[in-house]
């Protein structure tokens, strides 16, 4: 009897255990996870997800938390998978910026061991009910740690190629280099103030105070300041005695090389967007619409075309761009040129003839939409599929395939969603991987939200370039960039 009674003491025991276990779980849960619905299993990322050989990706999935019965708040989580999307792992949550609040995105290292986000902020916190997480954090992918490298959101971050160390601006206080390990920060550039400046021409402009990051290669950075020329102007007063004022107006952007070693800035021309070529040699920059080319000494400028997008071929020699003009423009407005970095050669990609009549078979009014209003009035994205093939997207859903070897551009197919973007080729299964808006799902039939028009998500697919096959591999999500194997 005594072991009976022993036994069922243990059981009850247990048992209150048990329960007592399980109901801390539950107020846990509640307490850490206010969503709408139930979030999606968080399994962390650990190093035998690491230690696997396939490629990564890396993606940002939105949740909704519930501040009254009005209105919901997004919460954004950043996570990893396999590259087809397989084993999702929750790496932590992160801010993403909108057009008006510019805000760094998730940014691997050079060498795809570190990922650099921007924590949440009070406010998003306290809505989790957990400590704030504002500033600048580094998650070590070998480890799993997760630190905070510095105290506020900066809006652009570049990684040394040793990807120890981080570049980023701030404002009117300057250019920064953090060191992730020590967390030691030097300023590079200190600025403040504007500065008077003379360009080559003789003009005179005072320069801002403040300055965009660019592009970082090796140990250069480009950057761009906005210069504000000298207006002297006459103001009448009521007692018909004229004063006159000296104000600044703004003018045009500037485009400065800064070696970090020698912190020493270098004036290179006017422009905006500059961005260097793969190999180092050459600058590419925005000029009034237009895409120019220069040596990285400011030399040797170049026009290159009218375009909304360039992308360069996996071997750096070559960039392609769909050139911009009107929407009565067909003939060469939606064609894709390819302009050789070292020749400075251009050559048209045109489009197959008939092939208005072909795309005019999925899309309903094609010709009236076209006439009026301009039906591929987006932005257009490509993406180099090997050196001599590029695919591209130009309208609301239409991908075409370029092919250097015949100078010709076909229509592909038309995207079952409005707006998609294509990221990249993935080489291993030979398939385009794109962000597209949302498609009803039963998860998403179910979701509190999915009736009132406030649901927003984006999903993950792979698509085939003949269109047999496309699978979505991630609902909701939207990628920042590709995580390549560790």
């Amino acid at each position: 009897m005594k072991q009976i009674s022993k036994f069922r003491f243990r059981t009850r025991t247990t048992v209150r255990i048990f329960l007592f276990t399980l109901l801390l779980e539950v107020w846990n849960t509640k307490v850490a996870f206010p969503q709408i619905v139930e979030p999606l299993s968080k399994i962390p990322a650990d190093p035998n997800f690491w230690n696997r050989p396939e490629p990564k990706m890396i993606f940002i999935r939105k949740e909704y938390i519930k501040e009254n019965a009005q209105s919901v708040f997004p919460i954004y989580s950043l996570w990893a998978a396999m590259h087809d999307g397989s084993d999702p792992r929750f790496i932590s949550y992160c801010r993403v910026g909108s057009a008006l609040l510019s805000i760094v995105m998730p940014t691997l290292s050079p060498d795809a061991k570190k990922i650099v986000f921007t924590g949440l902020d009070e406010n998003s916190a306290s809505k989790l009910r957990m400590p704030s997480e504002n500033g600048l954090w580094v998650y070590d992918l070998e480890t799993n740690r997760k630190q905070r490298v510095f105290p506020e959101p900066v809006s652009k971050v570049f990684w040394s190629k040793d990807s120890r160390s981080l570049f980023f601006e701030k404002g009117v206080q300057g250019l920064f280099k953090i060191h992730v390990e020590t967390k030691e920060v030097v300023k590079i550039l200190s600025l403040g103030e504007m500065e008077a400046y003379e360009n080559l021409s003789g003009e005179n402009f005072l320069l801002g105070s403040t300055i965009t990051l660019h592009d970082l290669l090796d140990d250069k950075l480009l950057y761009t300041r906005l210069a504000y020329k000298k207006i002297v102007k006459s103001i009448e007063t009521r007692g018909q005695q004229k004063i006159t004022k000296i104000i600044a107006e703004p003018d045009k952007k500037h485009i400065w090389i800064l070696e970090t070693t020698r912190r020493l800035p270098i004036w290179l021309t006017e422009g905006d967007e500059p961005r260097f070529s793969p190999d180092g040699r050459y600058v590419l920059f925005r000029r009034k619409g237009e895409i120019w080319q220069m040596d990285i000494y400011g030399k040797n400028e170049k026009r290159i075309g009218i375009g909304n997008d360039l992308a360069f071929s996996p071997d750096g020699e070559k960039i392609a761009y769909v050139d911009a003009g009107t929407y009565q423009n067909p003939h060469g407005w939606i064609n894709v040129y390819v302009a050789d970095l070292h020749d400075g050669s251009t050559t048209p990609i045109l489009l197959i003839p008939g092939w208005k009549e072909i795309m005019a078979r999925s899309i309903p009014n094609f010709e009236r939409s076209f006439n009026t209003i301009g039906y591929f009035n987006e932005k257009p994205k490509l993406v180099w599929l090997s050196n001599d093939k590029i695919i591209y997207s130009v309208g609301y859903a239409t991908f075409f395939l370029a092919d250097l070897n015949t100078h010709t551009a076909q229509p592909l197919f038309q995207w079952i969603q409005v707006s998609p973007r294509p990221e990249y080729f993935d080489s291993h299964d030979s398939t385009l991987v794109l962000t597209s808006p949302m498609i009803k799902t039963s998860r998403r039939e179910n979701h509190p939200l999915y009736g009132s028009g406030w649901l927003e998500e984006e999903d993950i697919w792979k698509v085939s370039v003949d269109w047999k096959r496309k699978k979505m591999i991630v609902e909701n999500g939207f990628m920042p960039q590709p995580v390549k194997s560790p």
